[in-house]
C-alpha cells in the first residue's frame, strides 16, 4: 500500500516539499537504472554505466539504507519497490516514462548486479 505523505491533506507544506524532493530522488534513480545497456555492457554482461551502477547501489547495495530511509519517510515499502523493479513494474503503475524496453533494461541490469555480487561472495568464501 502506498501512502505518500504528499497526498495527505493535513501535511505541512514544508514537509510535503521535502517529500517531493525524496520522491524525485527515487524517480531519478529508477530512470538511471532504466537506461538500456550499451553494446559493450551487453557483450561483457556487466554494468558499466556509472549512473546505473549508482542506482543499483542505491536500491540494492551499499546505499540501500538511504533508499529505505527515503521510502519510510514518504510512505513507500522499500522491499515492494525493489520487487517491482525486479519484476519489471514500477509500483504496479504503468508510467508513461517507462516502456517495456526500459523494464527489460532494469531486469537485465539487476540480474547482472546479482550475478556479480554472487561471484564476489563465492570468491571471498574460497579465500
Amino acid at each position: 500500500m502506498i501512502d505518500l505523505i504528499t497526498t495527505r491533506a493535513d501535511v505541512d507544506e514544508q514537509i510535503a516539499a521535502y517529500a517531493r524532493l525524496l520522491i524525485a530522488g527515487i524517480v531519478q534513480a529508477t530512470r538511471d537504472l532504466a537506461v538500456p545497456p550499451s553494446e559493450s555492457e551487453r557483450r561483457r554482461e556487466i554494468n558499466i554505466n556509472d549512473d546505473a551502477v549508482e542506482s543499483l547501489q542505491f536500491f540494492f547495495g551499499r546505499r540501500r539504507k538511504l533508499f529505505e530511509h527515503y521510502c519510510h519517510l514518504i510512505g513507500i515499502e522499500p522491499d515492494a519497490y525493489r520487487r517491482n523493479l525486479e519484476n519489471g513494474r514500477a509500483m504496479d503503475v504503468k508510467f508513461p516514462l517507462y516502456t517495456d524496453q526500459h523494464f527489460r533494461a532494469m531486469r537485465l541490469r539487476i540480474r547482472w548486479w546479482k550475478a556479480c555480487r554472487e561471484a564476489v561472495a563465492k570468491a571471498e568464501a574460497t579465500t
